[in-house]
């Protein structure tokens, strides 16, 4: 039996698949709810991979899992499902129940 490193982040589910049980890596619950109890930090110290967001809670560094995304100007690290966000024309990243930013008057 092998052991593997996984990736900051990533824990490992089991799956069953027939007769055989297999290890795929699953996200850390810390990208979709920074604020669960395990995000929390450990003696003042996130663990390798992680950093703290603007609550002090622990979050991945790097890129969301595949079909999720952050948001502009939220802090809190969150990883949202793709179908919750939407692209402002300026760029800017927000959620679909919020508004965009007003686009600044012309000179």
């Amino acid at each position: 039996m092998s052991i593997s490193i996984l990736p900051a982040g990533v824990y490992a589910t089991p799956t069953v698949q027939s007769n055989t049980t297999t290890l795929e890596p699953s996200p850390s619950p810390c990208y979709f709810d920074p604020a669960l109890k395990e995000c929390q930090p450990t003696d003042g110290s996130c663990p390798p991979g992680f950093s703290f967001n603007e609550n002090a809670q622990c979050i991945p560094i790097g890129e969301c899992p595949e079909g999720y995304g952050r948001l502009d100007d939220d802090e809190t690290g969150k990883c949202y499902k793709n179908s919750e966000i939407q692209i402002c024309p300026d760029g800017y990243i927000t959620h679909i129940d919020r508004e965009c930013p007003s686009p600044p008057p012309p000179n």
